[in-house]
């Protein structure tokens, strides 16, 4: 099985450099008993962590019911490999893959995982169509270079490429929502802290965020025939991994994210608040009338794009 590079061999490159300090922090997590303990929360299934991780997840039953049997590469999916767990739970096959395979050699020797693979999303070393889909959750921005890495999954991918990555709250937002970030960046002024809309990560790679609209012009740049998408939210607080689930347990941690939850979907349905992620898949054939009504049952639009006029296309 290939073996993660030392940080220490690679050449300074930008993207080289960021590639390496993520790898080293997910090293960490297998070195550093404090870091160590909160990797295994993340198989936990009784806290708030692993329910709204649950959560995010379900938005990929729709595909998995559509096209059920399907093998599945994921990207990014280093926290030992809990999307291929998901994914292999539903009735699929997945091969787990990230930049660092400390907590992935970990997973597979508790038995979480069947099988693993180091793998940069910007060169998979993957043959073309060799998968059926690829999965990038939460993972896409924080690539130095994300656009290849897009390129790279769907060249792998026999029938699409899903996404789960936040939202671009500047592209394609309501007309009240620039106001409404006016005032909430007012309050969070008054507060004593501040928003951004650039952002970097310590290791030094621009946080890049998804748009509809930039998906939708990926796929209609290789005439592929259609993207399904979903806008969601989702809640975070330092802490979830150990608190408990559930209203029984009345937690009062799990409580203010059920309730923040709630609010910010109520806020986002009436457009006064951007939604915080978009769940998008780029088909590479035209779905079934099946799979459709599967997506469409779950939430999902189902963009089917204009073929292009001047090129004899293949949509089977």
């Amino acid at each position: 099985m290939p073996r993660s590079p030392n940080p220490q061999d690679v050449p300074g490159s930008f993207e080289q450099i960021s590639y390496a300090a993520h790898a080293r922090e997910y090293a960490s997590h297998v070195r550093d008993g404090e870091l160590t303990e909160h990797a295994r929360s993340w198989l936990r299934t009784d806290t708030i962590g692993a329910e709204i991780a649950t959560r995010l997840r379900s938005y990929l039953l729709p595909l998995l019911s559509a096209y059920p049997g399907t093998k599945w590469l994921t990207i990014g999916d280093g926290a030992l490999g809990s999307d291929a767990q998901f994914l292999v739970r539903h009735g699929a096959e997945a091969l787990a893959t990230d930049i660092s395979t400390d907590l992935l050699v970990e997973a597979k020797r508790m038995g979480h995982i069947r099988d693993y693979a180091w793998e940069n999303a910007e060169k998979l070393s993957c043959p073309d169509a060799s998968f059926d889909f690829v999965l990038c959750k939460e993972a896409y921005h924080h690539f130095p270079r994300p656009y290849l890495a897009l390129y790279e999954s769907l060249r792998v991918a026999r029938l699409g490429v899903a996404l789960i990555e936040p939202l671009d709250p500047y592209v394609g937002s309501s007309v009240v929502a620039p106001l409404s970030r006016a005032v909430f960046r007012a309050i969070r002024r008054v507060m004593g802290t501040r928003t951004y809309k650039h952002t970097y990560e310590e290791s030094g790679n621009y946080q890049y965020t998804l748009s509809l609209r930039e998906m939708q012009k990926v796929a209609l740049g290789m005439n592929f025939p259609a993207v399904a998408y979903r806008k969601v939210n989702t809640v975070y607080r330092w802490g979830m991994e150990y608190a408990p689930t559930g209203w029984r347990a009345r937690h009062p941690l799990y409580l203010r994210l059920r309730a923040m939850l709630a609010a910010k979907e109520m806020l986002s349905a009436v457009g006064l608040i951007p939604y915080g992620l978009l769940v998008v898949v780029i088909l590479k054939r035209l779905p079934t009338a099946a799979a459709i009504q599967h997506l469409r049952q779950a939430g999902f639009t189902v963009d089917l794009l204009p073929a292009n006029p001047y090129l004899q296309s293949d949509r089977g």
